[in-house]
């Protein structure tokens, strides 16, 4: 997200809007401008630069993936270049497979192990929920930032259809509804609007988002600024039908990104803590059958944040996430 940092509470407080029209974020351009802009394309509004981590995402295939990381930080790769699709295609890619990942990389809690324990090994194929809601914890051997940070995996069933789900999470203004720690969350720059469209480039909205939480334990109000990527998956290349949104934090500049060899985030408001969102994940499955008009709701969660006790996080992290999911659970009950 490439907000500037000094935003207050106040201005993190919209209206609900239709999902349509709630991507459009605060800009700095005109009236006349604005009547100007006919159809969603890359980059059109200006901003500040945004920079996402790439360590971990293969962009092998395309022809510009060495022109778009920078060249102090190869770890980084910049949004605003002509070919920021590229990424972000391998983005999606890469939440798909950790999501979708039914394999014993995963560690479940207790609840989680004993329920799965009862069944076949054909059920075992995909680890459906009923009633109750699975927590997994893993790590992801990729070397790259925190890459020894616990990552949390968690699924329940939600009583809505994916699209309901969908618009409750893509929805800045609905983020209270079920986060109870939000100050808010505002939209700052839509990249490519609309959720069913396809640019050729990318299918799905992309957009860049400032977020606010105050959470008891920690002082000061922690701020994150991300990228939200979300789009229809496809039943035939994705196998399943439904929605999916992936979140990954952006930078302003190479130099406010931590590195491995300096922790924390360098700059900015010194009245918010920095967090960073590694890799988020909203996998939003249709149910058919008796769950006809359900959803399976998958989320992973690879968060840090600079300052906080590492003891502990794990289990704090597992308690979160099935939260979580009871809380939208709860929204729709």
């Amino acid at each position: 997200d490439v907000s500037e940092s000094s935003s207050s509470k106040d201005d993190l407080d919209v209206k609900p809007k239709p999902l349509e029209h709630a991507m459009e974020g605060p800009t700095e351009i005109s009236e006349v401008e604005e009547k100007e802009e006919t159809k969603p394309i890359m980059n059109t509004v200006p901003r500040e630069k945004s920079y996402i981590r790439v360590h971990d995402l293969d962009m092998s295939h395309s022809s510009h993936a060495d022109d778009l990381k920078c060249c102090d930080r190869p770890d980084l790769c910049s949004l605003d270049h002509q070919e920021s699709h590229v990424a972000l295609q391998a983005l999606m890619t890469h939440a798909l497979h950790v999501v979708t990942d039914e394999s014993d990389r995963w560690n479940p809690d207790g609840f989680t192990k004993k329920t799965i324990s009862k069944r076949t090994e054909a059920e075992k194929k995909w680890h459906f929920t009923n009633d109750g809601v699975f927590v997994w914890y893993g790590k992801f051997d990729n070397g790259g930032y925190k890459g020894d940070t616990p990552v949390i995996k968690a699924r329940g069933r939600v009583d809505a259809p994916p699209r309901a789900v969908l618009e409750l999470l893509f929805d800045s203004s609905r983020v209270k509804e079920y986060n109870n720690f939000s100050l808010g969350r505002e939209d700052k720059h839509v990249i490519k609007e609309g959720i069913d469209t396809d640019d050729g480039k990318l299918h799905g909205e992309v957009k860049i988002v400032r977020s606010i939480t105050s959470v008891p334990m920690i002082r000061k109000q922690m701020e994150l600024i991300s990228v939200l990527y979300g789009r229809a998956l496809d039943e035939e290349k994705d196998e399943m039908k439904g929605y999916i949104i992936v979140n990954r934090s952006v930078w302003e500049n190479e130099n406010r990104a931590p590195s491995t060899s300096a922790d924390g985030s360098s700059g900015g408001d010194t009245n918010f803590i920095r967090s960073e969102m590694l890799l988020g994940v909203n996998l939003i499955r249709e149910l058919h059958g008796e769950d006809e008009g359900k959803s399976e709701l998958t989320t992973i969660t690879h968060f840090f944040t600079p300052g906080t006790p590492t003891f502990g996080a794990r289990q704090f992290g597992m308690k979160a996430s099935g939260g979580f999911i009871r809380d939208i659970q709860s929204n729709f009950s």
